[in-house]
């Protein structure tokens, strides 16, 4: 919450600024208390792009069982194509997916052509989303709105990717009989070891980049 420290297994609330002057390996560490020797694995490009790979792994089997369809020849629409979004486009197409992927960046939408997926830009998406199966969302701001839900099919599955609170009106998606979930943290809850040994090769690389070992 950027007050207290996460220690479950404490009697008592830490306050965050225990931390202040101390040499701090975390994720997402607040600024009141980063300093020149803090490590934050989160700002660490290689591990970003490595956790896409558990990430849309995860939010596929997810997909799989809450829906009674096949992933192939399924129509699925990813919003955003950042680094999940890219990940995520690729294990769908190659699980048989028509995969439709939207984009605001004119280089982007290039790319998504380019890779052989259904290039969306932002402003037709609403033209798109009745003919979905599948939505995930990568996008942290509200971007399944009511007026955008009231287009869906009832049938479709969200899954929200998206850092809490996401970027599905949930409330508007649950009145409405549409199956809308926020899925976050995945790594960690669906491949445990892989997560560890790549926080753990960060880490160690960090350190020596930072001793120049």
């Amino acid at each position: 919450d950027g007050k207290t420290l996460y220690a479950p297994f404490c009697n008592k609330k830490l306050d965050i600024n225990l931390l202040k002057d101390k040499k701090i390996i975390a994720g997402k560490i607040p600024k009141e208390v980063a300093n020149k020797e803090s490590i934050d694995i989160l700002k660490n490009e290689y591990f970003t792009i490595k956790n896409t790979v558990p990430t849309a792994e995860g939010a596929i089997a997810k997909a799989i069982e809450l829906t009674d369809i096949n992933i192939d020849k399924a129509n699925i629409m990813v919003l955003g194509f950042g680094r999940v979004g890219k990940t995520l486009c690729y294990k769908l197409k190659n699980l048989g997916a028509n995969v439709y992927a939207e984009a605001r960046k004119e280089r982007d939408l290039a790319w998504i052509d380019v890779f052989g997926y259904n290039a969306i830009p932002l402003e037709k998406i609403n033209e798109n989303i009745c003919k979905m199966d599948i939505i995930f969302n990568t996008i942290p701001e509200l971007i399944l709105d009511k007026s955008k839900l009231i287009l869906m099919n009832e049938k479709t599955l969200i899954i929200d990717l998206a850092s809490k609170p996401g970027g599905t009106d949930f409330e508007s998606a649950n009145k409405m009989g549409i199956k809308a979930i926020l899925y976050s943290g995945i790594p960690g809850k669906i491949a445990s070891e892989y997560e560890a040994e790549l926080i753990k090769e960060v880490i160690y690389k960090e350190i020596k980049r930072k001793n120049k070992i």
